[in-house]
């Protein structure tokens, strides 16, 4: 009896180690029939082609389904989903090329052109404007400042003389004179002193022959303007106006010699006073060059050009008196 139970004992101890031992070998066998295969054979015919990318790039944008072994084989990064990577990697893997290597892209040329040359603008050094020319002498010995107005008008086509600029426009006053050793005046600020067309005038200044050019104007058609202006040098009016074409009336010296004081009268009227330069004189700034600057010169009736020290010098002398006539 005890020999029976032994024999079934053993029987079935050696059909258990059996049993095991083919759930071990089918094991096996079942793992290497799932790791047998080559990465990237999606249409798994052995070998990994730009077929297998094209597959792989129409499952990565959903227009076909993989499933099996051709899901596997194109999930070539293994990160679970088709994606076009898979697909290059495949194509790159088809061409015998590292499938992880990215192209190499030539990066963007970040250097700057070459910056256009610049040329300066050259800078000028001298500029003379034509203007008509009008000699004082022998009709208007005092008259300077008339005659270089209508020198200026002219220039701007007014059809004017000399004549019609005194006789209409000029704003008229008393010459100085003398009276208990005391010199009495007009204003020259308003008024010629005495007469043009006679040796024993005197003149008038900036703010008077502006209010008598401004008369002429009012009776012409045309946008012009005038105005003085008394703190600008010579330099400065030959910048703003002159390298615009723009004449301008100022008082300096007659042939700009040093400037010196004549008399100082009373205005007639009143307890003020003003100093007279001698020899007080008014021309056309018409340009300049690098050491002079060039005027019609009414004691002339020439272009003329003085150093421009010696013009600064009577031109300070004069106080910085200048009118402009600009058309608008």
């Amino acid at each position: 009896m005890k020999r029976i139970l032994c024999f079934i004992l053993v029987s079935c101890l050696v059909f258990s180690v059996q049993a095991a031992a083919l759930d071990v070998s089918e094991e096996d066998s079942s793992q290497s029939s799932v790791n047998d295969y080559i990465l990237g054979d999606v249409n798994l015919d052995g070998e990994v082609t730009a077929a297998d990318a094209r597959i792989a790039l129409r499952a990565g944008a959903s227009l076909i389904i993989l499933d099996g072994q051709s899901l596997v084989n194109a999930d070539f990064d293994e990160n679970g989903i088709i994606t076009a990577a898979d697909a290059r990697y495949i194509l790159r893997t088809s061409a015998s090329l590292d499938p992880y290597v990215t192209p190499v892209i030539p990066p963007v040329n970040t250097t700057k052109p070459p910056e256009e040359t610049t040329i300066p603008t050259p800078v000028v050094t001298s500029k003379i404007i034509d203007v008509p020319l009008i000699c004082q002498f022998p009709d208007y010995p005092a008259g300077c400042e008339s005659v270089a107005a209508v020198m200026n008008l002219k220039y701007y086509r007014f059809v004017i003389t000399v004549d019609d600029f005194i006789d209409r426009y000029l704003f008229i006053g008393s010459a100085p004179y003398k009276k208990n050793n005391v010199w009495y005046s007009s204003n020259p600020d308003e008024s010629f002193l005495g007469d043009p067309r006679s040796e024993k005038g005197w003149g008038i200044w900036a703010k008077g022959l502006e209010r008598s050019i401004q008369r002429c104007l009012d009776c012409y058609t045309g946008n012009f303007s005038v105005e003085s202006t008394f703190s600008e040098s010579l330099a400065s009016l030959c910048e703003k106006y002159i390298d615009n074409n723009i004449p301008v009336l100022v008082w300096v010296t007659a042939y700009m010699e040093p400037p010196r004081v004549n008399i100082t009268p009373y205005i007639v009227g009143t307890d003020k006073t003003f100093t007279w330069i001698s020899p007080n004189h008014c021309m056309l700034l018409v340009g300049y060059d690098e050491d002079n600057y060039y005027f019609n010169d009414p004691l002339t009736g020439k272009l003329e050009k003085y150093d421009k020290t010696a013009s600064d010098i009577a031109f300070e002398g004069n106080g910085k008196q200048a009118v402009i006539i600009t058309k608008q």
